[in-house]
């Protein structure tokens, strides 16, 4: 495989690339209203504010925009992806942190929490390859 060939092996069409922003936009609003109870606490807490309020605070207020500006093809909702993918990482705030359910419906004991986070942990590095594909190919 020649240099060429590795550069472009993740590959979308325009069409292509178009829904899968949609989805992570989507994804990005369903992070937030699966986590508003955690929002309500945060904009109204029961004791002091504290600089990881604030944190929390920040990253909920950027997936609202990032899922809208994502949704409407900006290039800008790619780039404030890139600056929450650490911080989603370290406060486990998973784009597909939908599946946790999982937990729920069977009662995972400590090592398959472990198991579910871990595998969640690779999807958000799947979405940020994506989103680093899409961003080099379709706004060029």
């Amino acid at each position: 495989m020649n240099s060429t060939n590795k550069k472009n092996m993740i590959k979308f069409n325009s069409r292509t690339s178009k829904k899968i922003l949609i989805l992570f936009g989507i994804l990005d609003f369903l992070t937030v209203l699966k986590n508003y109870s955690s929002i309500y606490k945060l904009i109204f807490p029961n004791h002091e504010f504290n600089w990881i309020s604030i944190v929390y605070l920040l990253i909920y207020i950027s997936l609202l925009l990032s899922g809208y500006l994502l949704i409407t093809q900006n290039k800008f909702g790619i780039w404030i992806s890139y600056f929450q993918f650490p911080l989603r990482l370290f406060l486990m705030i998973f784009s597909f942190g939908f599946l946790m359910i999982i937990n729920k419906i069977f009662g995972l004991q400590q090592n398959g929490i472990i198991i579910l986070s871990s595998i969640l942990t690779v999807l958000e590095i799947g979405r940020l390859i994506i989103s680093i594909s899409i961003h080099r190919d379709y706004f060029k």
